[in-house]
C-alpha cells in the first residue's frame, strides 16, 4: 500500500505513508523531479542578482558561501548521502535514551526515495503548555545534542527547522528527522570553538578578542568599530551563558537585541569582510535551538553544560 496523499513535506520533496507486502510501515520521502539538475542554475542566478549595484558592497566577497551552498543543497538531493547520515547518527546516539531515530529501509532507498520506519510522533510545539520541567528537559537534551555534535561527533544536523524535532508521547523521547543537510566539522574549527567557549566563560577580554578572531567572526583587515561593534554583540549572545542559575528563554528578549544590533552593523557599507561558511552554518543551528527553547519557555541553566565541554 502506498497513500499518494503526502503526509508531511519536506524541503525538496515530500513525505508518503506506505506498506509493504512483507509488513513494514514506512514513511517514504519522495523528491521532487528536476530539484538535483536545478541547483547550479539556481546558485548562478542568486549570485546574479547579489550582483546587482548597490545590493550588496562592492569588496564582500561571497564566492566562497555560495560555494558551500551549492556542495550542501547537492549533498540534500542525494538521499543515498542522507541515507548514510541517518546510520551514522543512529551509531552515534545509541544508547541515548533520550532520542529516537527512524530505521533507514536500504533496501527500498535510492538517489530520489528515502525508506525509513514510520514514528508515531506529535509536533515538539504541542509541548507549549507540559510541564515545566518536561519543556526544560527537552530543550536541555537539544543543547546538549548541538555541542556534542560540535565537540564530540564533529557532525552536525544543520537544519534547525522545527519539523525536524518531534515528541513520542509515549516513550517521552525526541524524534530527531531530516538529515540531508549534515555538516561535517574539521577538527581544527571544533578545536577553535572550544577555545573561543573557554575564553567566554573564563578568559579576559582580549583573549575573547583573539579567539573571536581565530574562528573567523572579524579579521585584522576588519575596521576597529566594527570589531568592537561584533565583540559586543557576541558578549550581549553570551550573556546567558555565563549565569551560574537557569536562564529563561521565555521571558528574554534576547534575539530582538542581537537582530536589532546587527540590523545596524549589517547597513554598514564598508564591512566587507563574512565568517567562514562553516562557521555561519554552525551559528544557524544555534540560533535556531535557541528559538525552538524559547517556543517552548524553558528554563535551562546553560554554564554548567558549557563547562563540560570546555575541556
Amino acid at each position: 500500500r502506498f497513500d499518494v496523499r503526502a503526509f508531511a513535506a519536506a524541503s525538496i520533496g515530500q513525505v508518503h505513508r506506505a506498506r509493504t507486502r512483507d509488513g513494514r510501515d514506512l514513511a517514504v520521502k519522495v523528491q521532487y523531479p528536476g530539484v538535483r539538475a536545478s541547483i547550479d542554475s539556481d546558485i548562478a542566478n542568486v549570485a546574479a542578482l547579489l550582483r546587482l549595484p548597490g545590493l550588496l558592497p562592492r569588496d564582500l566577497d561571497l564566492s566562497p558561501m555560495l560555494a558551500e551552498a551549492r556542495r550542501s543543497l547537492h549533498l540534500e538531493a542525494d538521499y543515498q548521502s542522507e541515507a548514510a547520515n541517518l546510520s551514522q547518527f543512529h551509531t552515534l546516539l545509541a544508547g541515548d535514551p533520550r532520542f529516537a531515530l527512524p530505521d533507514l529501509h536500504p533496501d527500498l532507498t535510492t538517489e530520489n526515495v528515502l525508506a525509513m520506519s514510520f514514528m508515531e510522533s506529535i509536533p515538539l510545539d504541542a509541548l507549549q503548555n507540559a510541564p515545566q520541567d518536561q519543556r526544560d528537559h527537552v530543550a536541555s537534551a537539544l543543547i546538549e545534542l548541538v555541542l556534542r555534535e560540535l565537540f564530540d561527533f564533529k557532525v552536525m544536523q544543520s537544519d534547525p527547522n522545527l519539523a525536524n524535532y518531534r515528541f513520542d508521547s509515549r516513550t517521552g523521547q525526541i524524534v530527531l528527522l531530516d538529515f540531508g543537510a549534515t555538516l561535517r566539522i574539521d577538527a581544527a574549527l571544533s578545536e577553535r570553538f572550544r577555545n573561543l567557549l573557554q575564553a567566554t566563560l573564563h578568559g579576559t577580554p582580549e583573549q575573547v578578542r583573539a579567539a573571536m578572531m581565530q574562528v573567523g567572526y572579524f579579521d585584522t583587515s576588519t575596521k576597529p568599530a566594527h570589531q568592537g561593534a561584533i565583540l559586543r554583540m557576541f558578549d550581549m549572545a553570551m550573556a546567558p551563558c555565563r549565569m551560574d542559575g537557569a536562564f529563561d528563554f521565555g521571558k528574554s528578549n534576547l534575539p530582538a537585541q542581537v537582530r536589532d544590533a546587527g540590523m545596524v552593523l549589517g547597513s554598514e557599507r564598508d564591512l566587507t569582510h563574512l565568517p567562514p561558511p562553516e562557521t555561519m552554518f554552525i551559528h544557524r543551528k544555534i540560533g535556531g535551538i535557541y528559538l525552538l527553547a524559547a517556543k517552548l519557555r524553558a528554563r535551562v541553566p546553560l554554564r554548567p553544560m558549557l563547562e563540560r565541554f570546555c575541556d
